[in-house]
């Protein structure tokens, strides 16, 4: 079965397919509701959470939301630095707050 992308940018909206809770939804999100977006290095746990590995994450805040959403490198590999180019992007052309923390 072939893999989705998760995050789908568009002129001034992202769609967010969030898989996070007991049911997957998909969560449109327009410009103006989006506080900032940030990209970090981090790590996950894998392998029954046995082993951590090293993986960057993207973090977006939403108003009005207790949590931020957030996606792992190391669970989207495939489509990890198309993610990284559009919504570095959309946050340049619709003034949204975005803080790059990944080393060069």
């Amino acid at each position: 079965m072939a893999s989705r992308p998760k995050i789908t940018c568009d002129k001034t909206e992202i769609v967010f397919f969030d898989t996070s809770g007991k049911r997957a939804r998909v969560v449109n999100l327009t410009y103006d509701k989006i506080v900032s977006i940030q990209f970090d290095n981090s790590s996950v746990k894998k392998l029954f959470g046995l082993k951590t590995v090293p993986s960057e994450k993207i973090s977006i805040t939403v108003r009005g939301a207790s949590n931020p959403l957030v996606l792992f490198e190391a669970d989207e590999k495939e489509y990890w630095e198309q993610y990284k180019k559009e919504v570095s992007a959309f946050c340049k052309d619709n003034r949204v707050s975005f803080h790059n923390n990944l080393k060069a």
